[in-house]
């Protein structure tokens, strides 16, 4: 990583404040959303619709493998965007991590993973494997592992939130009342293919600022540990 190329004002910041840069971020790449995630997103989503065929369940498990992929997805667009690289749906696509022969464990240990939006630029922007993966991580987490839960958790309780807002919104919208409410009338059969797939769109929705709310705590993180704010500086005095 070459703190030149960075089109940010580098300083250390509270996790919050960064967080609030991340979801920034998000907005300010709309653009690149629109045309690099939101295709990849709606196969990815549809192919966990599918689950439904199977079972009401399924398409909840096959998400929680897909959205770690995403990340992958995510962060390579606002990796580009940050570094100020132009980015196409081929550089997306052949990015690190997205396509190898141990993905499958590599996803299911990122799905559990409580801090993986702030941790996974290490394997995937520095490329560390193995022991130097682990050091690296360690170094990051030291005195943020709350932090950075909090940071996760509050992005999951988020989506539950929307999702059931969404239900509710449906609810009271509906110009019918009483037992004429269709809505009182969906039997278990029909709720939960409704409810997985508003599940569905809603975590592809905020998967976005996730993962660009952890990629902000990351380069705050190495603002603190290696003074990247100061290199920034000079460089900035000494080029003019």
């Amino acid at each position: 990583m070459q703190t030149e190329q960075l089109q940010l004002a580098l300083r250390p910041r509270p996790a919050m404040e960064a967080l609030d840069l991340g979801l920034r971020l998000a907005q300010q790449q709309a653009h690149l959303l629109l045309r690099l995630y939101a295709p990849v997103a709606a196969v990815m989503g549809g192919l966990c619709l599918l689950g439904l065929l199977v079972s009401p369940w399924l398409p909840g498990l096959l998400l929680l493998l897909v959205q770690p992929w995403l990340d992958r997805v995510l962060l390579q667009v606002f990796s580009r965007a940050v570094f100020g690289q132009p980015c196409k749906m081929s550089d997306v696509l052949n990015g690190p991590l997205l396509f190898r022969p141990s993905l499958l464990p590599g996803l299911l240990v990122a799905a559990f993973s409580p801090w993986r939006a702030f941790t996974q630029p290490v394997a995937q922007l520095e490329g560390l494997k193995g022991d130097a993966a682990r050091q690296r991580r360690k170094r990051l987490l030291n005195g943020q592992h709350g932090q950075a839960i909090m940071a996760q958790l509050s992005w999951g309780v988020l989506s539950y939130w929307l999702l059931f807002g969404l239900l509710w919104l449906l609810f009271s919208l509906n110009p019918f009342s009483g037992s004429d409410n269709p809505m009182l009338r969906l039997g278990r059969d029909s709720a939960e293919p409704f409810i997985a797939v508003l599940q569905v769109l809603v975590s592809l929705l905020l998967e976005a600022p996730f993962v660009a709310g952890g990629f902000m705590m990351y380069l705050n993180r190495r603002v603190e540990l290696e003074s990247w704010d100061v290199e920034q500086e000079l460089r900035h005095a000494f080029a003019h």
